[in-house]
């Protein structure tokens, strides 16, 4: 590119008394456009390699039977088919210390949210400091709700109604790992107690959009790498919900626990949360909300592929167990629909370590006597 700029140039003063002059000069100049059309490319490259970019989804089949537990038959919803879920990460590295997380998804193709959003400041590897918002550090699959990352093509009800997932708000603190640790300590805009119900309290998360901070909240989680294939872990969120005139205490914490070898993959996770003054909250919003909700879940799996194939053929089984009335104020009657049980057996396909293909069977049943029975398919990936 310089000789053939620089042989134009050279006709272009043919016949100049100070050619030779200017030939110099423009030599020179040649040389610094050259080097700096080089640093742009350079920095072009540099750039792009500032940047990250991801994606997950998933896409389900969803046949719930009309014939109740008790033998009646209901009016549910026919078969249906969902795009349920795609997400689109996106990442930016300022400089070795600051950088960008960010998670956009589209739920249900029309739903558009911004799920994570926030800046991280890492100081070393034992603290870093984030803003923004950002996931709430409860529950397993609050933080890893990647269809790769559970083998049920529906994510527990346990970490759908006590821990509301996807769970995130706007929030500030600090992160890190020590030696086994990892730890997070966060402050968060609370949830709105007037979206509480007798079904739990998924509907009252603010998502970070115009929401209230009158109240607010800490939640603490600190995990421990036991071995190699081995994590256990708990947490406590700490805070009060607003929305209403009462004062609304709401502590949630969970236990769980993650194993993988040879093949064998088993998680398992209890959780609790307290509601104070719920008789205060009947009162002032109708809605029949527990002083005390609580569940449970074991998933185990196998992959009977493992150490002959780099595809998984996952049989699985999981049980699970949740009551979002355990416990009820003075003067309140529990909905006994609200308590229960799920058995879940199915099997997931990965052709690829992020590619899995779901099918499972659920039996609902619950004290009301009104549960039943669900067959669904999955499709999803993440990257």
């Amino acid at each position: 590119m310089k000789f053939l700029i620089g042989a134009i140039l050279c006709l272009a003063l043919a016949g100049n008394a100070h050619s030779v002059e200017n030939l110099e000069s423009l030599n020179n100049k040649l040389d610094v456009i050259t080097t700096e059309i080089e640093n742009l490319k350079l920095n072009s490259r540099t750039t792009a390699n500032k940047f990250s970019f991801g994606s997950y989804g998933e896409f389900t089949y969803t046949n719930k039977r009309t014939e109740q537990q008790n033998g009646t038959f209901t009016s549910q919803s026919q078969p249906n088919v969902d795009a349920k879920r795609f997400i689109l990460y996106i990442g930016y590295k300022f400089n070795e210390n600051w950088s960008l997380t960010s998670e956009v998804e589209i739920e249900h193709v029309s739903e558009i949210f911004l799920e994570q959003a926030y800046l991280t400041n890492k100081l070393s590897d034992a603290v870093s400091f984030q803003v923004g918002v950002m996931l709430v550090p409860v529950g397993l699959v609050n933080l890893y709700h990647e269809p790769t990352a559970f083998h049920s093509v529906e994510r527990p009800g346990t970490e759908n109604k006590i821990i509301p997932s996807t769970w995130r708000e706007m929030g500030i603190g600090f992160s890190g790992t020590i030696s086994q640790f990892d730890y997070k300590l966060y402050l968060f805009n609370s949830l709105k107690a007037d979206e509480f119900t007798s079904s739990g309290v998924r509907a009252g998360r603010k998502k970070a959009a115009r929401a209230e901070a009158r109240d607010l909240s800490i939640v603490g989680r600190l995990d421990y790498s036991l071995l190699s294939n081995l994590d256990l872990g708990v947490s406590y969120y700490l805070g009060k919900a607003d929305g209403v005139l009462t004062e609304v205490k709401h502590n949630v914490w969970d236990f769980h626990a993650a194993f993988d070898m040879s093949g064998l993959s088993l998680r398992v996770l209890y959780t609790e949360a307290f509601i104070d003054n719920a008789a205060a909250l009947k009162s002032e919003t109708g809605e029949n909300v527990a002083e005390k909700m609580r569940g449970y879940y074991v998933d185990l799996g196998y992959d009977v592929f493992h150490g002959k194939s780099d595809c998984q053929l996952i049989p699985f089984v999981m049980y699970e167990a949740y009551n979002t009335q355990d416990t009820m104020p003075t003067g309140s009657i529990a909905t006994v629909a609200e308590n229960v049980r799920n058995f879940t057996y199915g099997i997931n396909y990965k052709p690829l370590a992020n590619i899995v293909f779901k099918a499972d069977y659920m039996k609902t049943t619950n004290q009301a006597k009104t549960g039943y029975d669900t067959w669904s398919l999955g499709a999803g990936w993440n990257f």
